[in-house]
């Protein structure tokens, strides 16, 4: 039971897209809002998902969570203090090329 509701709680933190592709895979229909996405999504862990449809729901929140996690170091690396100046932008009075 532990199980079904981490899969629940990893299906909650999905967009739109992630619940598309889901819905696909177990071949439900993939169209509507997204409150109804989210609905036949979690269906499917109430009545009993297979093995190949959790470990995709598995696959997807680690996508999710992998993507945010690199954003974040993008951001963390190229964040400039206030008042200094930002080292891509061009230099006044200096030709570029």
């Amino acid at each position: 039971m532990a199980e079904a509701a981490e899969l629940k709680h990893m299906i909650m933190s999905f967009r739109v897209s992630e619940l598309q592709v889901l819905l696909g895979f177990a071949g439900r229909n993939k169209s509507g809002r997204k409150q109804e996405l989210l609905q036949r999504a979690l269906q499917l862990v109430q009545k009993g998902c297979g093995l190949q449809v959790q470990i995709k729901i598995r696959e997807l929140y680690r996508q999710i969570f992998a993507s945010n996690a690199h954003r974040r170091r993008f951001n963390e690396t190229t964040t400039i203090s206030p008042g200094q100046p930002d080292p891509q932008a061009p230099t006044p009075g200096i030709a570029s090329g």
